[in-house]
Parts: structure tokens; C-alpha cells; sequence
């Protein structure tokens, strides 16, 4: 035990200053180039997560709105028919799942609310992606139930 302590206490320790500036910029400077590096991978990817998740949200919205037509034999006017009910189709069980806690219809991963077109026969469920604008490329794609 003497010996490990006679050890500590050595010239060579007792010596040593720590780190100079220079190897502090230096691991500063690795650091950074690896953040730079790695941050812009890192939020495309979670900009990519919240795309599929509102594709998702999209597609169970849209299973919705084909159940409701089947089971009440019309599209609905609104989401707010198969979120909240319609009180044109007693036989409707209202789809809870897609309302967000907070209330309202079904929201996109970017939580605006999703965009529901009735057209005659046809319908769109649609979310304008990440810039909350109609148009757009890549993570401001916009995306609705009707893309392969």
C-alpha cells in the first residue's frame, strides 16, 4: 500500500500540468467537425420519421373514411363524421383513435390538422408536410392518401 502511495506521489505526476490550449482547440475542433457531420443526418432523419408517421395518420384516415362508406353508404362530409359520429348513420361507432388528446380531428406528425376534400364520389386526406404550405419537395412534400 506504502508503495502505491510513494507511486502517486512521484516527480513525473506531481509534473504534470494538465492539458495546454492547444490540445483543448484541438478536441474542440473534432468535436465540431463530428457534430457537423452528424447533426444534418440525424434531424433529415427525424424530418423522414415524421413524414412516415403522417403517412400513417393518413392512411388509417383514409381506411376510416372507406369504412364509413361502407357501413352508412356515403362519404362522409367531414372527419369530424368519423371522429365524433354522424347523426345520418346511427350504425356509425365513432373512431376515437384518430383524435388526437387534446381534442379536434386527426392531426399530421407536425400537428396541424389533416386536410379533408369531398369531391362527389372521391375524397382526399391530405397534410401539406413540413412547411404547413401547399407544394413543396422533399420533407415539404405535400401527402395524401391518393401517393404510392
Amino acid at each position: 500500500m506504502k508503495k502505491i502511495f510513494k507511486s502517486l506521489n512521484s516527480t513525473s505526476i506531481k509534473n504534470s500540468k494538465g492539458l495546454t490550449l492547444v490540445e483543448i482547440v484541438i478536441v474542440l475542433g473534432i468535436i465540431g467537425a463530428l457534430a457537423a457531420f452528424i447533426l444534418p443526418r440525424i434531424t433529415e432523419q427525424l424530418g423522414k420519421s415524421k413524414q412516415n408517421k403522417t403517412k400513417l395518420m393518413i392512411s388509417q384516415v383514409a381506411e376510416a373514411v372507406t369504412m364509413f362508406e361502407a357501413e352508412c353508404g356515403k362519404i362522409p362530409d367531414s372527419l369530424d363524421s368519423i371522429v365524433s359520429g354522424d347523426s345520418t348513420c346511427n350504425t356509425w361507432e365513432p373512431k376515437k383513435s384518430l383524435q388526437p388528446k387534446a381534442g379536434g380531428g386527426p392531426r399530421d406528425d407536425w400537428n396541424n390538422p389533416l386536410i379533408y376534400t369531398k369531391e362527389g364520389n372521391d375524397y382526399t386526406v391530405m397534410s401539406y408536410g413540413a412547411d404547413k404550405r401547399e407544394g413543396g419537395t422533399g420533407l415539404n412534400a405535400d401527402l395524401t392518401n391518393h401517393d404510392k
